[in-house]
């Protein structure tokens, strides 16, 4: 099964800090900073990523009209897409059968999200992540401080 995530925000920082706690979980992440760069992407790869984790706000190229791209392009359409978003959009908009993360977004949340899209953990992994004691600790909260 595939093991691999495209995380897209303009928030540099929180796409690292995503990248890095995938990274350590055993997923390969690519990253992007713009829906119009994670496009670029998408439309280029050979192998697409099993699930693709979208901010809703984005210079560029915002999280909806990157969906409506996606949406439009037949072999590009299936790949689960999970907003990251600290509003969500309502139950009236376009996106309203999009799953949401809400930022800041919960560890174990995040990892149950790309669990169910991308195959289980391996056992190490699995044992590793249930031993963290600030499992349901926002990322944002998990962030080394700067010196």
């Amino acid at each position: 099964m595939c093991k691999s995530v495209l995380v897209v925000d303009d928030d540099r920082a929180a796409v690292h800090a995503l990248s890095k706690l995938l990274k350590d979980e055993g997923y390969a992440v690519t990253e992007r900073f713009n829906g119009e760069e994670a496009w670029d992407y998408l439309s280029s790869t050979s192998a697409p990523p099993c699930l693709i984790l979208l901010d809703l706000i984005m210079p560029v190229m915002d999280g909806r009209e990157f969906r409506r791209h996606q949406v439009a392009d037949a072999a590009l359409s299936n790949i689960p897409v999970v907003l990251m978003t600290v509003v969500p959009p309502g139950p009236d908009q376009e996106l309203s059968d999009v799953p949401v993360l809400k930022k800041p977004i919960v560890l174990e949340e995040l990892l149950d999200t790309v669990v169910a899209n991308c195959g289980p953990l391996t056992a190490t992994h699995e044992a590793v992540r249930h031993q963290r004691p600030t499992e349901t600790e926002p990322i944002a909260a998990r962030r080394p401080r700067r010196r």
